[in-house]
């Protein structure tokens, strides 16, 4: 019994000894124990995904991602949902109706006042949030290097690193946490939508349209691959041209959910626009983070 334990106990120190890395990656690694790390199997049945004030960013349906026009069809009024904030679960409500308005398919549910926030929905019966993000500093040296490393990149040497949220996160229950970032230098409204630009039409442009030289806004995932950290680019916008005539897009994580019933939990970006948004989510395969809505 005594080298068993033992045995066990070697076997523990070595696991958290390989997590440690130097920096701010992975500062406070958490084992887990290895039947908790086993894949599961993704559900095989409907589960549509709505946001922000009930729009339908699309689902899990029979073993598949399927966009919003398609996922349309399998919702049902009744169906019970499940409210997620970045860090918390925020309620249920059932679903009254869904409508294709033209440029968007609109959910409509029974009055609560956390659709009126930035969380994100499923029709699931599990818990979509079973490792809560931790929200961290945004002022860290190395997280800022690798901002300006996606600015350079980009084109944006010159521009200012603005980091506007860190998060950590286990993804995918094996013990190594992954950081997502969300930087941005746009100017912004309350709500967080991009403000207005006052000298926009005077240029003959949309009044959405992006300010100023160098303005970015993107999502980045920072990940151990084969024991050494790894920064990809998720999502965003960058502008070098104040004269080019695009909106704003404003990009920022929502929320980080099983969405698919696997244990794995996928991460959800949230753009916002002039009169619009809409979701993306990504899906982690091995080393890389697979966009697949």
């Amino acid at each position: 019994m005594k080298h068993i334990i033992k045995t066990i106990t070697n076997l523990k120190m070595k696991t958290i000894a390989n997590l440690i890395v130097t920096g701010t990656l992975l500062a406070t690694p958490v084992w887990s124990a290895p039947e908790a790390n086993q894949p599961k199997k993704p559900s095989t049945g409907v589960h549509p995904i709505v946001y922000r004030d009930a729009s339908v960013g699309g689902g899990w349906v029979n073993g598949a991602w399927v966009e919003p026009k398609d996922v349309m069809m399998f919702m049902k009024e009744g169906e019970l949902y499940t409210f997620y904030s970045l860090t918390a679960k925020e309620g249920q409500s059932k679903l009254l109706e869904v409508e294709d308005t033209g440029p968007d398919i609109v959910a409509r549910f029974e009055g609560t006042d956390f659709l009126k926030h930035l969380n994100v929905g499923v029709a699931a019966p599990w818990n979509a949030l079973p490792r809560v993000p931790k929200v961290e500093d945004t002022n860290q040296e190395e997280l800022k290097d690798e901002v300006a490393k996606i600015l350079k990149q980009n084109k944006q040497a010159n521009a200012p690193v603005k980091i506007a949220q860190v998060v950590r996160i286990d993804l995918e229950g094996d013990g190594v946490e992954e950081v997502i970032v969300s930087a941005t230098n746009m100017k912004l409204e309350p709500d967080g939508n991009p403000a207005i630009d006052p000298t926009a039409a005077a240029r003959g442009l949309n009044p959405a349209a992006v300010p100023g030289n160098d303005v970015y806004s993107f999502v980045l995932l920072r990940k151990l691959v084969n024991g050494q950290p790894q920064t990809t680019l998720l999502t965003g916008s960058f502008f070098t041209d104040p004269n080019d005539g695009r909106v704003a897009e404003h990009y920022r994580l929502a929320a980080v959910l099983d969405l698919d019933g696997d244990g794995v939990q996928e991460i959800v970006t949230h753009a916002s626009f002039f009169e619009g948004d809409f979701i993306n989510v990504f899906k982690m395969n091995g080393a890389k983070a697979d966009e697949v809505l």
